[in-house]
């Protein structure tokens, strides 16, 4: 591929031991019908194969416009993400986390909300639940297709007692150029890295959602998913700090809404022990 080329896409995948996912995650990029994207995949000090599965996935390919940076400094999630993306050329950037997959419409379809209205900076949409062998669980979206503001949206969104509404890293496509005014993601958090990082964006331009599911998330027993609810909720209350006075929270709101957090993580843990419980058939 000619490394002079800026595509219009710039899918950009952190990895960190991504192994046996990963090939899947790479290979729903490659099978996209919107073809002028660069896939950037930034390895993260992996010790299980992921690079070098990543590495023969690209030979095999070498039609794509595939880049594999590897580190081998090991450094935190957010950290990586940040890398990743700026390696990236596209005037569009998606970061997809390795155990994710795009359905192969994703960015033809993301791509045609944004060009069909310039004034967003940030496409979401729906998501389709998957397990650790890759079967559908069910589909969820959590709005209308609609455009989401930052001020009636954005609340709605923090006051969802902790649920992130706007979605995983992979339900989003934005304008690379807004990076300068909303920031890269924060570190200091390990769960609502990307809501946060959302509602930065929200801060600058309207947002686009596609209630259809485009990409596929991934519950399995290793991931962030079934860690411990007590840093959810110490996440949410800094989340909750850091948007308070753009949406006017109270301190008594405040405290309804980490009540309800608490209960709400409780129970989403409860579904989802369950659906990784259920039998692979």
């Amino acid at each position: 591929m000619n490394d002079n080329h800026e595509p219009n896409v710039s899918v950009c995948m952190p990895v960190r031991n991504g192994m046996p996912h990963i090939r899947y995650s790479i290979e729903s990029v490659i099978h996209q019908t919107f073809l002028d994207w660069e896939l950037i995949i930034c390895d993260n000090g992996s010790t299980d194969g992921s690079l070098e599965m990543a590495r023969e996935l690209a030979a095999s390919h070498p039609d794509k416009n595939i880049r594999i940076i590897p580190f081998t400094e090991v450094c935190g999630m957010a950290e990586n993400w940040n890398r990743a993306i700026e390696h990236a050329k596209g005037k569009y950037v998606k970061v997809l986390p390795c155990d994710d997959n795009l359905k192969p419409e994703a960015l033809a379809i993301q791509t045609a909300a944004l060009e069909a209205n310039t004034h967003c900076g940030l496409v979401l949409c729906g998501k389709t639940i998957i397990d650790t062998a890759g079967k559908a669980v069910f589909s969820m979206s959590s709005f209308r297709d609609q455009e989401l503001n930052y001020q009636v949206h954005g609340r709605k969104c923090l006051t969802a007692f902790g649920k992130n509404m706007l979605g995983e890293p992979g339900a989003g496509l934005f304008k690379r150029a807004l990076l300068e005014r909303a920031g890269n993601y924060n570190g200091s958090f390990k769960y609502y890295t990307d809501l946060d990082f959302w509602f930065r964006l929200l801060r600058v331009a309207p947002a686009i959602y596609i209630r259809r599911p485009l990409y596929e998330f991934r519950i399995h027993g290793n991931g962030t998913t079934r860690k411990s609810r007590e840093l959810f909720n110490s996440e949410y209350i800094q989340l909750i700090e850091i948007y308070k006075k753009d949406f006017g929270l109270s301190s008594a709101r405040r405290i309804m809404l980490l009540n309800g957090a608490r209960f709400t993580g409780w129970a989403r843990g409860l579904v989802i022990n369950y659906l990784l419980s259920r039998p692979v058939l």
